[in-house]
């Protein structure tokens, strides 16, 4: 479940309860999407492709207000790009790690590739874990 801009009261997880999470409810994903990379290829050798897709049906997903409202008409967007990102660059990682569920958690930092020799990029003081990986 999205729960977008989720305030819980401060009770570190969700009631599941769509009228008191977020001022824009709860979305439901009907699928996900992964890269074949992902798929075909064992940990760690898939680190290039770490990411997936999570799709929201434009009817029906949405609670509790109206459930015929599309996600990209309710919600505001975060921009994507698909271009390769520019190392040394300030990079921003958003995840749930698992070494510290169920905080969220974020970090800042220069972007490293020479540091991955599998392929993919590295935050390396980052100190997000399993779980977090292949987050924005």
């Amino acid at each position: 479940m999205f729960i977008p801009h989720q305030d819980d009261g401060g009770s570190d997880r969700s009631d599941y309860n769509c009228n008191n999470d977020s001022r824009w409810g709860c979305w439901t994903p009907a699928f996900a999407v992964v890269d074949k990379g992902w798929s075909d290829r064992s940990w760690p050798n898939n680190i290039a492709w770490d990411y997936a897709y999570l799709v929201v049906s434009d009817v029906g997903s949405h609670l509790p207000t109206n459930p015929n409202l599309a996600m990209d008409q309710a919600l505001p967007a975060l921009d994507i790009t698909f271009s390769p990102p520019q190392t040394g660059n300030r990079a921003t990682a958003l995840g749930y790690s698992g070494n510290r569920d169920p905080d969220f958690r974020h970090c800042v930092q220069r972007l490293d590739r020479a540091a991955s020799s599998r392929g993919g990029y590295l935050l390396d003081d980052c100190e997000l874990t399993g779980g977090s990986s292949g987050g924005p």
